[in-house]
């Protein structure tokens, strides 16, 4: 889907670039920025990390899932989605409705510097390694991310701006922008 009013969804594991490249992306073609782990913290009226601890993972799920169904029918946004979109095909597939997928790739390394650079909290690394952790969930989700792309950037070695480019030569600058 390359038309006027598509989305650009980015998807991929945590430490990626996805906020950054989202950022970045939809400041440069001049559309909305849209982040759904924003919408959840917004929703539940509470952080992340509480809901994961208060009400579980599956609660967070639920809470995602409502989000991306909203904002999925969106024209001209870019939709920065959570590490675990693709954990429900349901979430895919609203968002194929209007969105270009992209998926953002990095190496476990990278991934894992990132991560511990900006110092979030991250409620599936609480007290575990977090080297076999996301080289674990990257394994049970490879081929989710990879099924649901259209189009993948492997962000390791390049800055935000590369990134940026390398998704607009995809979509066609033209045929986002106003």
């Amino acid at each position: 889907m390359t038309e006027k009013n598509a989305n650009i969804a980015l998807i991929g594991f945590m430490g990626t670039g996805k906020t950054s490249v989202g950022e970045a992306l939809a400041d440069r073609l001049g559309i909305l920025y849209i982040r759904t782990d924003d919408l959840i913290v917004e929703q539940a009226g509470k952080p992340i990390p509480e809901i994961f601890r208060q009400d579980g993972e599956k609660r967070f799920r639920e809470l995602e899932a409502e989000v991306v169904r909203k904002v999925s029918s969106r024209r001209r946004a870019v939709i920065d989605c959570g590490g675990g979109v693709v954990l429900n095909h349901e979430n895919i597939e609203w968002l194929r409705q209007n969105s270009i997928i992209i998926l953002l790739t990095s190496s476990p390394e990278v991934i894992l510097e990132r991560i511990s650079r900006n110092g979030d909290q991250r409620p599936l690394f609480n007290n575990v390694d977090k080297p076999a952790t996301i080289r674990r969930l990257l394994s049970m989700r490879e081929h989710l991310y990879r099924d649901a792309a259209d189009y993948v950037v492997d962000t390791s070695g390049l800055s935000v701006m590369e990134v940026v480019e390398k998704i607009l030569e995809y979509v066609g600058s033209n045929s986002l922008t106003k």
